[in-house]
């Protein structure tokens, strides 16, 4: 017996009515009437039990005894077609058998092996193994399959005759199709594909131009199909929006760094013209103002705000007051003293003390009255034509200091 869980096999189209011819030879047999004897009496009770006549268990046995059945092209297909009409004659027949006793058709074949064969064979030559009860939806599918088999091959075969008849059923078994073809699909893709390849027939079968069938068909596809397409289609088109989102970003990445290699490269030119340029101020500024002169050296001590001389002997100075107050008498006749390795004019005077050219002591002498800061007067009052330099007091405040910074600035770049 075979086991529960055991999926039926579905006979596909090609091999059906090979399987359906062999079948029927099972008329031409005769009757083993001594071997069917052996066999029922071992089932005699279960038999009146079930209301079950011996003509069932004759057709039975006949079926059985068919070789051809058992050729190992066909055996499996030709198995399952047996037990698909024996529960099919039963259910229509035979209303007390159900699947808790359905065992009794297992035991018949049993023993018809065991009578024809032995116990000892190990080949099976009664279909042992496929007689099982089957459950209403496995019925219900096998009958469905093998009716919309039977129409095509009506509808295929009648084409010649001047008014096809098994056209005005075709509007039936369309509908047909399109009802089981979700329960096919969901139970058994395997079984969906064997009614979709007949329905492939029929529909070309249609598009013949001798055809004469009008009626218009439409099939249908399974729903899980559909949704699967749907689903895969979305898929798809994630898929490619997501690429092209990939490929938006990546262009933009790479035009960023593009823009960011565009400006670090100007910046770099940038910087170069600019310290090229600056080198040519530079350059320029050198050959105009070089310091080759005592003035330019001078001017430079007082730029960065060095005291402007030495008076005195080393270590000493002489303090002079720019304030506001006139200079006292003995101030003004103060001379500066040169040291002794100090290389000074004889009149002592503070401008060839610090080799200023003799321009400056021309423009000097040039103007009248003009005092310079500190000296009254002007330098008229003084025979000797020294001028005397006030000596900054230590004591006033750094303003003093710079105002006389700035004076000498001013006389360097009149003589300039």
């Amino acid at each position: 017996m075979a086991s529960p869980d055991t999926k039926p096999t579905y006979i596909p189209y090609n091999e059906y009515n090979k399987v359906i011819s062999v079948y029927n030879e099972y008329v031409n047999l005769g009757e083993y009437k001594g071997e069917f004897q052996e066999i029922i009496k071992n089932i005699n009770t279960d038999q009146k039990k079930l209301d079950l006549p011996d003509e069932f268990f004759k057709k039975l046995h006949a079926i059985l005894r068919n070789s051809k059945g058992y050729n190992w092209d066909i055996k499996d297909n030709y198995c399952s077609y047996v037990n698909y009409k024996l529960n099919d004659e039963v259910r229509e027949k035979y209303k007390l058998v159900d699947s808790s006793n359905f065992n009794i058709f297992n035991k018949f074949s049993a023993k018809y092996h065991d009578e024809r064969y032995g116990i000892r064979s190990r080949q099976d030559y009664a279909c042992k193994k496929y007689i099982k009860y089957l459950n209403d939806d496995e019925h219900r599918r096998m009958t469905n399959l093998y009716n919309f088999y039977t129409f095509y091959d009506k509808l295929r075969s009648s084409d010649h005759l001047e008014s096809n008849p098994e056209c005005k059923n075709l509007p039936y078994n369309n509908k047909l199709y399109n009802d089981v073809i979700d329960d096919f699909y969901n139970h058994d893709p395997e079984l969906y594909n064997k009614i979709k390849d007949v329905k492939v027939l029929i529909e070309a079968f249609l598009l013949k131009t001798k055809s004469k069938c009008t009626e218009s068909v439409h099939f249908g596809i399974p729903q899980k199909i559909l949704d699967d397409q749907k689903k895969k289609q979305q898929e798809e088109e994630n898929r490619l929006r997501q690429e092209e989102e990939n490929r938006r970003r990546q262009a933009e990445e790479n035009r960023r760094r593009q823009e960011e290699e565009e400006n670090r490269r100007r910046q770099e030119e940038d910087n170069i013209r600019r310290q090229e340029q600056l080198q040519k101020e530079l350059e320029s500024q050198r050959r105009r103002q070089p310091m080759h002169t005592n003035t330019d050296a001078r001017r430079w001590i007082f730029q960065q705000g060095e005291e402007p001389f030495l008076v005195g002997q080393e270590n000493s100075r002489e303090e002079v007051d720019l304030g506001s107050q006139e200079p006292y008498e003995d101030q003004l006749n103060t001379r500066v003293f040169k040291p002794e390795n100090e290389d000074t004019n004889t009149d002592g005077s503070l401008l060839k003390s610090l080799r200023l050219p003799s321009a400056i002591t021309e423009v000097l002498g040039s103007v009248d009255p003009v005092p310079v800061v500190g000296v009254s007067g002007g330098m008229e009052e003084e025979e000797d034509a020294y001028i005397e330099f006030p000596v900054v007091s230590m004591d006033h405040s750094q303003e003093d200091f710079q105002d006389m910074k700035n004076m000498m600035v001013g006389l360097l770049d009149m003589v300039q």
